[in-house]
């Protein structure tokens, strides 16, 4: 099965504040990957960032606190079922 989760505005707002830090040299690239566990009952738990290639902290706690507000359809398993999402990050090109 497969599930998208809406939320590419809350994670370019998460690119965006963690560049205004940076000077206009230094772009922001990398890969933050958020670990999770549904729940049966659709809600997430222990969100965590398992990977952070960015080097801005700011910009995995703000992709972590995103994440963690997700909420899933209920499903049928009788454990959580745990997943690792890869958000990437970079500059657009113009």
């Amino acid at each position: 099965a497969r599930l998208v989760v809406q939320s590419g505005g809350k994670m370019d707002r998460c690119y965006q504040n963690a560049t205004k830090a940076l000077p206009d040299d230094q772009p922001l690239a990398g890969e933050v990957d958020i670990g999770l566990a549904v729940m049966p009952t659709g809600v997430v738990q222990n969100v965590r960032v398992t990977r952070n290639t960015t080097g801005s902290n700011d910009l995995a706690n703000c992709v972590q606190a995103t994440a963690a507000q997700w909420a899933f359809p209920s499903h049928s398993e009788s454990e959580p079922v745990e997943f690792v999402h890869v958000f990437r990050f970079g500059p657009r090109n113009p």
